[in-house]
């Protein structure tokens, strides 16, 4: 009893200990915030998912008068597939070349007009290709990778290394910013859209 008395009262014991804590607690630190920003961008990219599934059911050219349907078919879809909606909100008014803008805690998304191919900018009265992207609010945070979901092609994502695309202001992308540099290569897993970025390509999606 003694002995035992004189370990809890010896500072050495307590040193050990607090040492002990506090290798937990750094190596629990990097897992726990590992798996935040996974869930947080994973919530992200199924939000933008969801918003390219409404814009392909549109079968014509979105004018703004059709963007509160197009905004109800969208909370439809993603609800149906159980993505977190909880902190989402409409920006009003849109940013600028945008036909919607929506943002959550964490994570901006746009619906836009991707600009065409200035080698083949279409036929008159075609209906346009549109695409979603979706990037951190802040560069600071938990949210890291920007998704990028076309209509007319493979979605893809990057790690944001190169742009650092962050909130609503002059470091947010532009529409068609992740667009292939050339049509070519379409197998290849990844690629440098026009803004440098180097993009990879989803396999599922």
């Amino acid at each position: 009893m003694r002995f035992r008395r004189a370990a809890l009262t010896n500072p050495a014991t307590w040193y050990l200990t607090f040492g002990l804590v506090a290798l937990a607690g750094s190596m629990w630190a990097p897992y726990a915030t590992a798996l935040r920003t996974t869930r947080i961008e994973s919530r992200g990219d199924e939000i933008a998912s969801a918003l390219i599934a409404a814009v392909r059911q549109w079968p014509d050219v979105i004018a703004p008068a059709d963007v509160p349907v197009l905004l109800a078919r969208f909370y439809a879809l993603a609800e149906r597939d159980g993505a977190f909606l909880g902190d989402l909100e409409v920006v009003e008014p849109p940013w600028s070349g945008t036909l919607l803008s929506l943002q959550n805690k964490h994570y901006l998304f746009q619906v836009a007009e991707s600009p065409p191919p200035v080698d083949d900018p279409g036929t008159p009265g075609s209906v346009p290709a549109y695409e979603v992207m979706a990037w951190p609010r802040r560069r600071s945070g938990p949210a890291h990778s920007v998704f990028f979901h076309p209509a007319n092609a493979l979605a893809a994502y990057t790690r944001n290394l190169a742009q650092g695309y962050d909130g609503a202001g002059r470091d947010r992308p532009q529409p068609g910013a992740a667009q292939r540099r050339q049509a070519l290569w379409e197998w290849t897993k990844s690629y440098y859209g026009q803004d440098d970025e180097r993009w990879i390509v989803h396999n599922d999606r």
